[in-house]
């Protein structure tokens, strides 16, 4: 009886390893696309326009935390109209690797108090980027910035959304192509009614990036599944 029971478990098990290698990513087009996003980023260009870029050095804690395929963490600055902001951009290989870097949690973990009135996402163009608030005392003053953030997608949709993040990282096929990430921070020295003119400009330069991901993305590549 466990012998004759045995066989049909065996073809069972077979089976699924089967359907699940089906649907594994190809490993070669997988780098191809972690390869595509990392020459993007490397390109940004480190001028535009009226903008002189200048990086920002990270802490290797936090690169170990994000274990990313592509990093970009610069200060920009306008001379022209006095004003800087801070453009980040991380693709990770892994999606789980983006829990570490998301707003709510990255900042309150280095002691930024997040405001808990969540303001409505703004639009640049075709996407949206959600704004979160944090405040930091330090001595007798307290600093304020406003992080934007964005997510882009390897099913070849952008979204603000942490919870769409995991729901693609739960997708099987889906889960080697990882996510990217976008964010662009201005402090207080940044005139509110100067936010919506710098947010469209330093996403300009982040634009070509978002492209790649999203244009390139899995969906989009023969032979590999539409995600769903």
């Amino acid at each position: 009886m466990l012998s004759r029971l045995a066989i049909p478990l065996t073809l069972v098990l077979l089976v699924i390893a089967g359907v699940l290698r089906a649907d594994q990513a190809d490993p070669a087009i997988a780098e191809g696309y972690h390869a595509e996003i990392l020459d993007a980023v490397e390109h940004v260009p480190l001028d535009f326009g009226d903008w002189e870029g200048e990086e920002v050095p990270l802490p290797p804690a936090a690169i170990s935390l994000l274990k990313p395929n592509a990093l970009l963490a610069r200060q920009y600055t306008n001379k022209q109209r006095g004003v800087r902001a801070t453009l980040m951009i991380v693709q990770c290989q892994r999606i789980r690797d983006m829990e570490g870097h998301y707003p709510p949690r990255c900042y309150p973990a280095h002691g930024w108090a997040m405001e808990q009135e969540r303001p409505p996402t703004v639009a640049v163009g075709d996407v949206q980027l959600q704004p979160y608030r944090f405040n930091r005392v330090i001595g007798d003053q307290t600093h304020t910035i406003t992080v934007y953030n964005l997510f882009a997608l390897p099913t070849g949709e952008t979204s603000v959304s942490m919870a769409k993040v995991r729901e693609v990282g739960s997708d099987y096929p889906m889960r080697p192509y990882g996510a990217a990430q976008i964010q662009i921070v201005m402090d207080e020295s940044v005139a509110p009614e100067d936010h919506a003119w710098v947010l469209e400009e330093l996403y300009a330069i982040a634009r070509p990036t978002v492209e790649v991901v999203v244009e390139n993305s899995a969906q989009n590549r023969e032979g590999q599944p539409n995600g769903k």
